[in-house]
């Protein structure tokens, strides 16, 4: 059996001029969700306020 990590949403904005909204967030976790991800980086809510809240609200909508 093949499980797929994927940390787009952890490195993906650590690309100089990448950040993305709430929305978008969550828009790529769902969709990350829907083609059968097993688990989903979603950021270190210790580095700041906002990728904390960022982080809870995608777990709450799993």
């Amino acid at each position: 059996m093949v499980e797929i990590l994927d940390s787009t949403l952890r490195e993906g904005e650590q690309t100089p001029y990448v950040s993305f909204t709430l929305k978008e967030k969550l828009e790529i976790a769902r969709l990350l969700d829907q083609v059968g991800v097993e688990m989903i980086e979603a950021g270190d809510p210790c580095v700041s306020p906002g990728i904390a809240t960022a982080v809870l609200d995608k777990v709450r909508v799993f």
